[in-house]
């Protein structure tokens, strides 16, 4: 499948996406990525970042996440061996993480801190495709309402 997302439009997607977030100045945001890890969406993340006054750093790890696997099904959870990348993902408000990394401890021990995740999986055209237009977050409670009042009524 070919990109057809125009390059210099990826920053501005990540700047979305991490103001959706609730991303503010001083939010602390630590990528998680390997060596397989899009340098665009890197650099897209930290564009986006310092856009927003985000304080940003990456932890790359050296051997390849599995590309399929989820953490909890085998699929190689290489984070559990580095405390020091524990402690950095501990630290942050937001992780940004580019592989499957459900099930694995140390996020779910991060969760229960209070850190936020955002899984980023898909290709430059599937984020922009998946971006939610102005307005669909109120419509959505607009009809959520709407509907429990009808529910009550009945």
């Amino acid at each position: 499948m070919t990109e057809e997302l125009n390059p210099a439009e990826l920053p501005f997607l990540f700047r979305e996406e991490l103001r959706l977030c609730r991303v503010t100045e001083g939010t602390q945001i630590v990528l998680v990525t390997d060596l397989n890890t899009r340098l665009d969406y890197i650099q897209a993340a930290f564009a986006a970042a310092d856009d927003l006054g985000a304080r940003i750093f990456e932890v790359k790890i050296s051997k390849p996440f599995h590309p399929v696997m989820i953490a909890s099904q085998g699929g190689g959870d290489t984070l559990a061996s580095l405390p020091g990348a524990i402690q950095a993902i501990n630290s942050a408000d937001l992780v940004l993480v580019f592989h499957t990394a459900l099930g694995s401890p140390w996020l779910q021990e991060a969760r229960k801190r209070g850190v936020r995740f955002l899984l980023i999986l898909d290709g430059p055209d599937e984020l922009k495709r998946l971006m939610s237009p102005p307005g669909l977050k109120e419509a959505l409670i607009y009809a959520r309402d709407l509907t429990r009042a009808l529910l009550q009524k009945s």
